[in-house]
């Protein structure tokens, strides 16, 4: 009954959810069965063990020695063959990875079925069953392969016809990733598409990443980059297919910590060579850090995945601006060598107050024909990036017909100023909520008869929103300046002050 309701329930959740496309995130075996004089043994009993679980999925050969196991989580296999009056055959341990279909044909000897032929050197599991082009990023490559920000992105990059016109945008430890993807056999970088477990992980609005999974959870990653069978649309350029890692019977898991600030890099030949002066190293800190665990809640039958990542990293820019000097402040007109009287009460309120609107603090630059310096303050802004996210995985064996896997993602990014190079500075702070699960549910019906049904939700979103950083004017600030209307947001209006009509515009905006 327990089981029944179970099943029942998903039933309703996938009543609920949108239709999609099924994309292809399990395996397939097949082959064909025969003696050793090439005549098809039919009733024989076909049964792949994934290794690491021990879950095992039977079906039996048809009249002409044919079988077929479809839907197979991706993983290590051994394949058994059991017929009366033969003796039992033993195939592998072998990979089967996403979207592959790998044949096994086995030729069976006369004997006992208490006897056993066991191959352990079988030759190389090849994909011949269909014309798909691409390539497979085992778990090993995602996690020893050396990466910017341990940004998966980059990993589409080692396959053939995959360009990156602004590989820098991969060194970003952002969840999300715009302008971070690349370019497959001269297709746009919005013609790619992403899968975690089956379900689409694109924003909506661009078709760019909505969500950079730890590379550390990734069992497995396909780039299909030509001839892709019929259930993967939505794109022209590449289809990267990325399935979770699973629990095992053995308890496994790991713990990372990456760092990089501006002590370990090199200086760059900018730095070195800007107005024969040497400049410092900009601020710079970066640091990565979390772990993987998975294991048995009960063998061979149901299984536990969970991972966790953070980052945090603190950048600092050397940022300048135009301010008027004491002489602009007290009315000079530089254009007509004659003082004016200032009116204008937000002019009034930010001239008095030089904590919030400062007097030059550097000489500037003056142009030809300009009247005063431009960039004669110099200001000091930080930024950051907080990341964190994680991910929970079961796998059940129900019973021998019924599989079910569910995954539930969780991310939460915010990154903007953390300090302003100017008090009347008023940034934009970002935030970037990221949640998401996927239900996979496959049932046998006969050995010809195999149903995966799958079920899922992810919603990336974006919010940018101005910030009073500094803290002085928060959502009263045209009221401070005098400044009419209502105000919804922090800081206040825009304002520019000029001195001359070839004087460069100075202020700031808000």
């Amino acid at each position: 009954m327990r089981v029944r309701n179970v099943l029942f329930g998903f039933l309703l959740l996938v009543a609920c959810c949108s239709i999609s496309l099924a994309q292809t995130i399990t395996g397939s075996i097949t082959g064909t069965i025969t003696d050793t004089s090439g005549a098809a043994v039919g009733g024989a009993t076909v049964t792949a063990i994934n290794t690491a679980t021990g879950v095992t999925f039977p079906t039996q050969t048809n009249s002409d020695g044919v079988y077929t196991l479809r839907f197979l989580p991706i993983g290590q296999y051994k394949v058994t063959i059991q017929a009366a009056g033969f003796d039992k055959s033993s195939f592998g341990p072998f990979a089967l990875e996403v979207a592959q279909e790998a044949r096994v044909d086995a030729k069976l000897t006369v004997g006992q079925v208490n006897q056993s032929v066991v191959v352990t050197s079988a030759t190389p599991i090849l994909n011949t069953e269909n014309p798909t082009t691409g390539d497979t990023i085992t778990a090993e490559t995602a996690t020893e392969v050396p990466l910017q920000a341990r940004n998966f992105s980059s990993l589409s990059l080692l396959v053939a016809g995959a360009v990156s016109p602004n590989p820098m945008a991969q060194n970003s430890i952002k969840r999300s990733a715009y302008n971070g993807g690349y370019f497959q056999n001269g297709n746009r970088e919005q013609t790619n598409n992403y899968t975690l477990d089956g379900i689409d992980i694109n924003e909506s609005i661009d078709n760019y990443i909505g969500y950079s999974p730890n590379v550390d959870a990734i069992g497995e990653m396909k780039i299909i980059t030509g001839d892709a069978t019929a259930e993967y649309g939505n794109a022209n350029g590449g289809q990267i297919v990325m399935v979770t890692k699973s629990g095992t019977n053995h308890f496994h898991g790991n713990a990372f910590w990456f760092l990089e600030n501006q002590n370990l890099n090199a200086d760059s030949w900018l730095n070195k060579h800007t107005s024969g002066t040497p400049l410092p190293t900009s601020p710079f800190n970066r640091s990565q850090f979390g772990g993987t665990f998975g294991g048995p809640i009960k063998r061979d039958k149901l299984f536990f995945f969970v991972d966790y990542q953070g980052g945090r990293q603190h950048t600092g820019t050397t940022e300048t601006f135009t301010v008027p000097d004491a002489a602009m402040r007290a009315g000079y007109n530089a254009a007509t060598g004659q003082y004016v009287t200032i009116t204008n009460p937000a002019a009034l309120y930010l001239l008095a107050h030089p904590e919030l609107y400062p007097l030059p603090n550097a000489p500037g630059n003056l142009a030809s024909g300009a009247y005063l310096p431009s960039n004669n303050y110099v200001g000091v802004a930080k930024q950051f990036v907080q990341n964190d996210q994680g991910d929970v995985k079961v796998d059940w064996q129900i019973r021998q017909s019924d599989l079910l896997s569910g995954r539930f993602t969780m991310g939460r990014q915010t990154d903007g100023n953390s300090t302003v190079g100017m008090p009347t500075e008023f940034p934009q702070n970002n935030s970037n909520p990221y949640t998401g699960f996927a239900i996979n549910w496959t049932h046998t019906f006969s050995p010809n008869i195999v149903n995966e049904a799958r079920a899922g939700y992810g919603r990336p979103r974006y919010t940018e929103l101005p910030v009073d950083i500094a803290g002085h004017f928060g959502l009263t600030g045209n009221q401070t300046l005098g400044i009419p209307g209502r105000q919804g947001l922090p800081g206040f209006s825009t304002l520019v002050f000029s001195g001359g009509t070839k004087v460069t515009p100075i202020g700031s905006s808000g």
